[in-house]
């Protein structure tokens, strides 16, 4: 088996201004991918490690996966998009003298992927860090982020393979303007596709207000809407 190290793929985000007045400003980043016939990364340091220390410190090489030796079918890792008109979530404080003002707005900064073929199923970890911007009408304060993650099979007919809402926490710390937070998805799997077909397999990302929870405990689904 070959498992390539992960590498930089994508743009790296742009710095975003903490000016609002644009909504939509999410383009993203991208650190690479991690791709096997069979078996996990290894390696001893976990995927939510990386994902953590390259979001952290911005690092443009990542520590590569080990090499086994053997033969077999080489998977594609799915890329992470962001889904349109997804890009931006706004939280609005509605005041006394100037009525609705924008208090925070989320938008997306990098993602990160990592696949792994595991028998007959493909399972992808994907993480994504946020942007938390203050408005005219910011502080300090908490805001659950509504993220939904999507496995969607392009084609004539986009079908969803995977999907799961998230209500992601982040704050604002007093007299800061702009942070961060981060999500991490571990058990992406959906059936594992012929190798020529894997291209057409996208992992959209983006804000979802009107999503719901799923009940504790339960798994996500694969359904047959487009996502």
């Amino acid at each position: 088996m070959t498992m390539r190290g992960w590498r930089i793929a994508g743009r790296l985000g742009p710095a975003v201004a903490v000016a609002l007045a644009v909504a939509g400003c999410g383009t993203t980043g991208q650190i690479g991918e991690t791709s096997a016939g069979s078996g996990g990364s290894g390696g001893g340091t976990s995927f939510t490690d990386r994902v953590g220390r390259m979001f952290a410190t911005g690092a443009s090489s990542p520590e590569p996966a080990p090499e086994e030796t053997g033969k077999m079918t080489h998977y594609e890792c799915p890329m992470v998009t962001v889904r349109t008109g997804a890009a931006a979530y706004q939280v609005f404080a509605n005041t006394r003298d100037a009525g609705q003002q924008l208090r925070y707005q989320a938008t997306f900064g990098q993602t990160a992927r990592e696949c792994a073929a595991l028998g007959q199923m493909m399972t992808m970890k994907v993480g994504v860090e946020g942007r938390l911007l203050a408005g005219q009408a910011g502080g300090p304060g908490k805001v659950d982020v509504p993220l939904r993650i999507a496995v969607v099979h392009e084609g004539t007919t986009p079908k969803t393979v995977w999907t799961q809402f998230y209500l992601v926490p982040a704050q604002m710390p007093d007299g800061r303007t702009q942070s961060t937070f981060l999500h991490i998805e571990e058990d992406v799997s959906f059936p594992l596709p012929k190798a020529d077909d894997l291209e057409n397999y996208v992992v959209y990302v983006g804000f979802d207000p009107t999503g719901k929870p799923d009940k504790p405990g339960r798994k996500a689904k694969t359904s047959g809407r487009s996502g």
